[in-house]
């Protein structure tokens, strides 16, 4: 693949660069087992190019939106699919941060989905901060009407109003909140 460069020269300098990526549903070589499409087949090569392209910017940090992979956490596959999805992150040279979307942690997320999420990837909200600009990661699996994932929601909820009553984030220049759904 060649290695694009992006003229910014018509733009001002930017206070903070940052790269999104999101669904690249790395998606295991399903052999001669019948696809959902056909074009299910190149995701993985595609989300390959993907990555290699958003590591190669002059950026100060990247966020992967979620469903990293195909597979759902109750398949068999699964932790598998994560292996080689994380070993083709790797390759490519981007370090994103996580944030997690309902083929990482599963459509109605719960204690065991979130703390097998958490192992692999860290917390699965979180906030940080660069340049003055605070990035606040949700985990928006979490907010489905699921009585199940209820105690998580409601932590989840508190831990949300907190940073953004925070005095540190009200002196923030820019707030950006990163989800899986919007």
């Amino acid at each position: 693949m060649p290695n694009p460069t992006f003229d910014l020269s018509l733009l001002p300098p930017a206070q903070v660069q940052f790269a999104v990526v999101s669904d690249t549903h790395y998606t295991l070589h399903p052999g001669d087992a019948p696809v959902e499409f056909a074009s299910r087949c190149h995701q993985t090569r595609r989300a390959a190019a993907a990555l290699q392209l958003a590591a190669s910017l002059d950026i100060d940090f990247a966020v992967h939106l979620g469903d990293l992979v195909q597979e759902y956490p109750d398949t068999p596959d699964f932790s598998r699919a994560i292996d080689e999805a994380l070993s083709q992150l790797r390759a490519s040279g981007l370090q994103p941060r996580y944030v997690a979307g309902n083929h990482d942690v599963g459509d109605r997320p719960n204690a065991a989905t979130i703390s097998e999420y958490n192992r692999d990837f860290g917390d699965d909200y979180f906030s940080f901060w660069v340049r003055g600009v605070k990035c606040i990661c949700v985990n928006s699996q979490l907010w489905k009407d699921d009585s199940e994932a209820a105690a998580l929601r409601a932590e989840h909820g508190r831990w949300l109003r907190a940073e953004l009553a925070s005095p540190e984030t009200a002196k923030a220049q820019h707030i950006l909140v990163f989800s899986h759904i919007p």
